[in-house]
């Protein structure tokens, strides 16, 4: 068994977030309420962080992200 993070893809450095609700009027009359998104930068560390507490750490061997 290895971490969540074993491999994975690289991260993203924006993410798509909620940022409130918009109102549509239908033609039907009825109102709908739909999210307003935004896009974001991701600010966190995109170095693996098991490296530096853990490095012997079996989960991790093979990981391509581990320093």
């Amino acid at each position: 068994m290895n971490y969540g993070c074993h491999n994975r893809a690289p991260l993203s450095s924006v993410l798509i977030v909620q940022d409130g609700w918009r109102y549509v009027a239908g033609s039907d009359g009825q109102t709908t309420r739909t999210p307003v998104l935004k896009r974001t930068p991701v600010y966190m560390s995109k170095d693996c962080q098991h490296t530096l507490d853990a490095p012997t750490d079996k989960k991790c061997k093979g990981c391509r992200w581990q320093a």
